[in-house]
C-alpha cells in the first residue's frame, strides 16, 4: 500500500511534464493551423488550453497532496516518539498535510498568465481590433480557475475531515 501511494504521487508529478509536453505540442500545431483558424483563433485557443491547464494542474497537485496525506498517516503508526525530529521534523507530527504545494502557486499564478499574455503581446497587432474579446477571454479563464481552486480546496477539506489518521503529541 505504501508504495502504491508512492507511485501515485509520482504520477501526479509526471502529470506537470506531460502538460508541458502538451503544450508544446499545442503552439506547434497552432502555429501551424494559424493561416486557417486566424490570430483570433490562434490566442483564443492558446487562453482555453492554459485555462484548462491550470485547472489539470491543480487536479494533479489535490492527488499529490491527497497521497502525502495517506504516506504520512502511514508512517505516523510505524514511528516510535523518538523517531520524531530525527526521522522527520516535529512539527509534521502535528498536522496533516496542506492543501496544496508551493510549486502549483507558481505554475498557476505565474507560468500560464504570463503564456497568455506574453503570446496576445507577440500577435497583438494581428488581433488589437479584437483586444476587448481576449481580455474578455482571459478574464472568464481566470475566474473559472479561482472557482475551480474552491472548489477543489472545497473537496480537499472534506477529505481532510474525514481522513483517518492522528496527530502525535510529541
Amino acid at each position: 500500500m505504501y508504495e502504491t501511494c508512492w507511485n501515485n504521487v509520482t504520477r501526479a508529478e509526471d502529470a506537470i511534464w506531460k502538460i508541458i509536453a502538451a503544450y508544446t505540442a499545442l503552439f506547434a500545431g497552432l502555429s501551424i493551423a494559424k493561416p486557417v483558424i486566424g490570430s483570433l483563433g490562434f490566442i483564443l485557443l492558446i487562453i482555453v488550453f492554459s485555462i484548462a491547464g491550470m485547472c489539470v494542474s491543480m487536479n494533479a497537485n489535490l492527488w499529490f497532496t491527497r497521497n502525502m496525506g495517506l504516506i504520512s498517516n502511514i508512517e505516523k503508526e510505524f514511528l516510535k516518539k523518538e523517531d520524531w525530529d530525527t526521522l522527520l521534523p516535529k512539527k509534521w507530527a502535528k498536522k496533516k498535510a496542506s492543501f496544496s504545494s508551493k510549486e502549483i502557486w507558481w505554475i498557476i499564478f505565474s507560468i500560464f498568465p504570463v503564456v497568455i499574455l506574453a503570446t496576445t503581446y507577440v500577435i497583438y497587432p494581428d488581433v488589437k481590433q479584437n483586444i476587448i474579446c481576449i481580455v474578455i477571454a482571459e478574464l472568464v479563464g481566470f475566474g473559472i480557475v479561482i472557482w475551480y481552486i474552491f472548489k477543489t480546496k472545497k473537496t480537499y477539506n472534506g477529505f481532510i475531515k474525514e481522513a483517518p489518521g492522528k496527530l502525535i503529541d510529541s
